[in-house]
C-alpha cells in the first residue's frame, strides 16, 4: 500500500508536469495565468508596457517623419524656385532690355510668386504644413498676411523626449535672421555739379561738354552742392540738417556745417568728410565703428548697421545754404535747398509764406521749392482749383516781390502786394497774375518773363538775365537776376494762415499715412529695443524708445471717418498722460483747463504714466479722435480720475469700435481701418511737437522719441524677413524699370515708385530671402534626421524588448519537447510499475 501510494503520487506529479509541458508546447508561453508564476507575470507586464510605448513612439515618429519629409520636399521646391526668381531678377538688371522684355520678365516673376504662395499653402492629408498648430487654416492669405500661428508641432518619441517636426509659416516667411544687418539708403541720385555745369562752375574748362557723372567720396562738397559762379573761394558754409535713430535705439537730431569754399582743391572739404560726420553722429569713433557709411554707384548715401540682428537705424538728411533753427524757415527765406530723401507722402501745411529760390546754374530761373498737391495727394496742374490745394482756411493768395529787371543791369520795381481770391480761381490764374505784375514789358507777349507750372512747382524765367562774358543772350545765363517772388496764404481776415507745406523731399515726420482703400498705413516698424522684436499692442512705448518718454508731446492731425478735421495734443507725463482735441473752428474738447485722461488698466483708478503707456492705450486715443464726430456728449472720454471718468473713457472706446479699428500689423506698423466704407475719408498724421526744430549748429539733441511714419531713408535689407513683400518689391522694380532708387521709367518723379529700392538693391534683398529659406531647409533636415534617429532607436529597442519578453514568457520548444519526452517515459514507467503492483495477490506469496 505504501509503494502504491508513492507510485500513485509520482504518477499524478508526472501527469501534471506533462499537462503543463503540453500547455507550454501548444501555447508557446511559460504560463497562462498570473498565479502560475508571479515573477514571470509581473516582468511580462512591464515588458508589455515597454513594447506598447515603443510601438506608439514608432508610430508618432513615422507620422512626424512623414510630415517632415513632405515639408522638406516643399522647401526644396521653394529653394529651387527662388533660384529661378533670382536669375530672372539678375537678368533684368541688364539695362539692354526693352520695355516688352521687362514686362515679360516681370510676368514670369509674378507667376513664380503665385507658385510660392501655392507652395506655402501646401496641405497633406488635410493638414497645412506651414500653419503651425493651426493645421486646418491656410497659412498665407490673399493679402499676404499670415493666417496660422507660430506654435511648434512636437512628437513624444521617447519618455520626456519631445521632437519638433514642423516649420511654421511665421518663421519661414516672416522670421528674423540675427546674422544679418540693416542697410538703408537715400533715394535721390547725386551728380557731380562741376561736370554737369562746367560753363558755370569750372574755373578753366568752361567749354567742356556737360556730363552726368555720379558724385564720389573723393569729390568736394562744392561738387556735391553746386555753385553759382566759377569762384570756389567766395562760397559760404553748407548746413546739414540730420536726424535719425542709432543702433541702440536712441533718436537724435543734429545740425552741422561744412565749408564749401577753398583756395586749394587738395585742402577742400570732401564728400568723404560728410560721410565721416554722419558716421560720428551714429556713434562711430576712432576706436570703433558702429555703422558703415558710403556712397553707392549713383552717389546715394548708404548706411549699414554693423550690429548684426539690429533693426533700429533710421536716417534723414537735408542741407541748405542757411543756418536756421526751424526747418520751415528755409522755404520761407528762399534758401537754396539740397535734398537727399524723398517720399510720395502728403506733407502737412505748416507755413504761411514761401519765397522763390534762384537756380545756381541758370540765373534766369526762379522756383518756389514746394510741390503743390490737392488733398488726395495728386499733383496740381494748371487747371486745378486753388481751393482744393490750399483748403478752406485760405481765402486769399498774396503775391509780392521784385519785377524782372528789363535791362538786365538794374533792379526791377518792387511789386506791391497782389491779392488773388482763392474761390473760383485755378493755378492758371496765379500764373497769369505773375506774368501781368512782374513783367516790365507787359501784355500781350510778356517778352521779359516766362511763367510755368511744372510737376506742381511754379518756375519763373527772368529773360532779362545776360551772359556776363559775352553780354549776349546765349548760355550760360550767369548775370544777376533781380527778380524775387513771395507767396503768402491769408485767411478771411487777411491774416497769415498755414496753407503751404514743405516739399516732400524736405519734410521728415509731418506727413500723412499712406491711404490704401479703407486703410491708412504707416511705414515705420515699432521695434522693441531689448530684443529687436516687433511691438504688439501690449508693448510699452518706452520699450520701443529705449529711454524715458516723460515730457514728450505729440501732435495728431486727423481727418475723422466723417471727413471732419481735428488736432489732438497728446501730453505724455509720468505724473499722468492726457490729451485734448481741437476742431477746425478752434473749439477745444474738453474746455480749457481740463484734459481727457488716459486711464491705467490696473486698480486703483489712476492716469497712466508716460513710461507705462502701451500701444493699445496710445491707439485708443487715435481711435477716439478718428471717430470724434460720432461721439455724443455722453460718450466723450473721461476727464476725472474716478470711476465715472473711467466709465466715460471706456464708453468712448465702445462707441468707436464699430467705426474704426487701430492696430499694429505683423511688422509692428501702425494700421488704421475704417470699418464702414471701402474708401475712407479719414486722414492721419502724427509727429513730435518740435520735430521741425533743430539744435544750434554743431550740437546734437537726443531724446526718447517714437516715429510712426516719416520721409526716411529706404530700407534695402533688414534682419527681419518679409518674404512676399520682398518679392513684390523686386517685381515692381522690374516692371517699372527702376534700376536704382530715383531711376524711374517715367518723367514725373512723384509717384508710387519713389520709395522702390530698385533692381540692384532687390538682388541683395532676394539673396537674403533665399538664404533664409536655405537655413530653414537645413533646420528641417536636422529635425528630420533627429526623427529618423529616434525612429531607428525605437525600432531597435522594440526588438530588444520583444527579445527580453520572449526570454521571460516564451517557451523553449526544444527544452520543452525533450522534457515532454522524458516525462512521457517516466509516466509510462510509472504506469507499468503501478500495473504490476495492481496485479499482485496473496497467491504470489504462497
Amino acid at each position: 500500500n505504501s509503494s502504491y501510494l508513492r507510485f500513485s503520487y509520482n504518477q499524478n506529479h508526472i501527469q501534471n508536469a506533462l499537462y503543463d509541458t503540453q500547455k507550454q508546447l501548444s501555447s508557446g508561453k511559460k504560463i497562462q495565468f498570473g498565479y502560475e508564476s508571479s515573477t514571470t507575470f509581473i516582468e511580462t507586464l512591464r515588458l508589455d508596457y515597454e513594447e506598447t510605448t515603443l510601438k506608439q513612439s514608432i508610430s508618432v515618429s513615422e507620422k512626424a517623419k512623414k510630415f517632415s519629409d513632405n515639408t522638406d520636399t516643399v522647401l526644396s521646391q521653394l529653394s529651387s524656385t527662388m533660384d529661378n526668381f533670382k536669375q530672372k531678377l539678375i537678368q533684368s538688371a541688364n539695362q539692354m532690355h526693352s520695355e516688352v522684355s521687362l514686362q515679360a520678365l516681370a510676368n514670369d516673376m509674378e507667376a513664380m510668386k503665385d507658385h510660392f504662395k501655392s507652395l506655402a499653402n501646401t496641405s497633406v492629408g488635410g493638414e497645412y504644413l506651414f500653419s503651425g498648430s493651426a493645421v486646418t487654416t491656410p497659412p498665407i492669405n490673399a493679402d499676404n498676411s499670415y493666417g496660422g500661428n507660430n506654435e511648434k508641432l512636437q512628437g513624444l518619441v521617447a519618455s520626456s523626449n519631445l521632437l519638433t517636426y514642423n516649420i511654421t509659416g511665421q518663421e519661414l516667411f516672416y522670421g528674423r535672421d540675427s546674422d544679418y544687418k540693416k542697410r538703408v539708403t537715400t533715394n535721390i541720385k547725386n551728380l557731380n555739379q562741376t561736370h554737369l555745369h562746367p560753363e558755370i562752375m569750372h574755373t578753366t574748362e568752361k567749354t567742356k561738354e556737360p556730363k552726368e557723372v555720379y558724385i564720389t567720396s573723393n569729390d568736394t562738397i562744392r561738387d556735391l552742392i553746386g555753385d553759382n559762379d566759377d569762384d570756389p573761394t567766395n562760397d559760404g558754409k553748407e548746413y546739414f540738417y540730420m536726424q535719425g535713430r542709432r543702433s541702440d535705439g536712441t533718436f537724435f537730431k543734429t545740425k552741422f556745417a561744412i565749408d564749401k569754399s577753398y583756395y586749394n582743391e587738395k585742402s577742400a572739404a570732401k564728400v568723404s568728410d560728410l560721410l565721416t560726420k554722419i558716421g560720428i553722429e551714429f556713434g562711430n569713433n576712432t576706436q570703433n565703428n558702429v555703422v558703415d557709411v558710403r556712397l553707392n554707384e549713383w552717389g546715394q548715401i548708404e548706411i549699414t548697421d554693423l550690429k548684426s540682428g539690429s533693426s533700429s537705424i533710421d536716417f534723414h538728411l537735408v542741407s541748405a545754404d542757411q543756418d536756421v533753427e526751424d526747418i520751415d524757415d528755409l522755404l520761407e527765406n528762399g534758401a537754396n535747398i539740397k535734398e537727399y530723401v524723398k517720399s510720395n507722402y502728403y506733407t502737412l501745411k505748416t507755413l504761411d509764406s514761401a519765397k522763390s529760390e534762384n537756380d545756381l546754374y541758370d540765373h534766369r530761373v526762379h522756383r518756389l521749392q514746394t510741390t503743390l498737391k490737392i488733398d488726395d495727394n495728386s499733383i496740381a496742374t494748371y487747371n486745378t482749383d486753388l481751393e482744393s490745394i490750399f483748403g478752406d482756411k485760405v481765402q486769399t493768395l498774396r503775391l509780392s516781390g521784385n519785377a524782372v529787371s528789363g535791362d538786365g543791369e538794374n533792379p526791377g520795381a518792387v511789386v506791391a502786394p497782389i491779392d488773388i481770391p482763392v474761390a473760383g480761381k485755378t493755378v492758371r490764374d496765379v500764373v497769369n497774375s505773375i506774368k501781368e505784375n512782374f513783367s516790365t514789358k507787359g501784355a500781350p507777349n510778356y517778352e521779359d518773363i516766362n511763367v510755368e507750372f511744372i510737376n506742381g512747382k511754379f518756375i519763373i524765367t527772368d529773360k532779362s538775365v545776360k551772359n556776363l562774358e559775352k553780354d549776349v543772350f546765349d548760355p550760360p545765363y550767369d548775370g544777376p537776376s533781380f527778380f524775387s517772388l513771395e507767396l503768402e496764404t491769408l485767411d478771411g481776415a487777411a491774416q497769415p494762415v498755414n496753407g503751404i507745406s514743405n516739399d516732400y523731399t524736405v519734410e521728415f515726420s509731418r506727413v500723412r499715412l499712406e491711404k490704401n482703400g479703407s486703410k491708412l498705413l504707416a511705414n515705420n516698424s515699432q521695434i522693441v529695443r531689448a530684443d529687436d522684436s516687433y511691438a504688439i499692442p501690449s508693448t510699452k512705448l518706452s520699450e520701443v524708445s529705449g529711454q524715458s518718454i516723460d515730457g514728450q508731446t505729440y501732435v495728431m492731425d486727423i481727418r475723422d471717418v466723417n471727413g471732419q478735421d481735428y488736432k489732438i495734443n497728446l501730453n505724455l507725463s509720468n505724473s499722468g498722460s492726457t490729451y485734448n482735441i481741437t476742431d477746425a473752428n478752434g473749439n477745444r474738447y474738453p474746455p480749457a483747463g481740463e484734459e481727457f485722461q488716459i486711464y491705467a488698466a490696473k486698480s486703483p483708478i489712476s492716469a497712466v504714466k508716460a513710461d507705462d503707456i502701451t500701444y493699445k492705450q496710445f491707439m485708443d486715443v487715435i481711435k477716439v479722435g478718428l471717430n470724434f464726430t460720432n461721439l455724443n456728449p455722453a460718450n466723450l472720454p473721461g476727464t476725472t480720475l474716478d470711476q465715472n471718468g473711467k466709465d466715460n473713457y471706456e464708453s468712448s472706446l465702445d462707441a468707436s469700435k464699430n467705426y474704426v479699428e487701430v492696430n499694429l500689423d505683423r511688422r509692428g506698423k501702425l494700421e488704421i481701418q475704417d470699418k464702414r466704407i471701402a474708401y475712407t475719408k479719414a486722414e492721419f498724421s502724427i509727429y513730435e511737437k518740435n520735430s521741425d526744430k533743430y539744435p544750434p549748429n554743431g550740437e546734437t539733441q537726443e531724446q526718447g522719441m517714437i516715429s510712426f511714419h516719416s520721409n526716411n531713408a529706404l530700407t534695402i535689407d533688414d534682419p527681419h524677413v518679409d518674404f512676399f513683400s520682398a518679392l513684390d518689391t523686386a517685381i515692381e522694380s522690374v516692371r517699372n524699370n527702376i534700376y536704382r532708387p530715383d531711376g524711374f521709367n517715367t518723367a514725373e518723379d512723384f509717384d508710387h515708385d519713389v520709395r522702390n529700392i530698385g533692381i540692384q538693391n532687390s538682388i541683395a534683398l532676394i539673396d537674403h530671402m533665399a538664404d533664409h529659406i536655405n537655413k530653414l531647409h537645413t533646420k528641417n533636415g536636422a529635425q528630420g534626421n533627429s526623427l529618423q534617429y529616434a525612429l531607428e532607436k525605437n525600432e531597435l529597442l522594440s526588438v530588444q524588448v520583444q527579445s527580453l519578453r520572449s526570454t521571460v514568457i516564451d517557451t523553449d520548444i526544444a527544452y520543452s519537447a525533450m522534457r515532454m519526452s522524458q516525462l512521457t517515459m517516466s509516466y509510462q514507467a510509472a504506469l507499468q510499475t503501478i500495473s504490476k503492483v495492481n496485479t499482485l495477490s496473496l497467491v504470489n506469496y504462497i
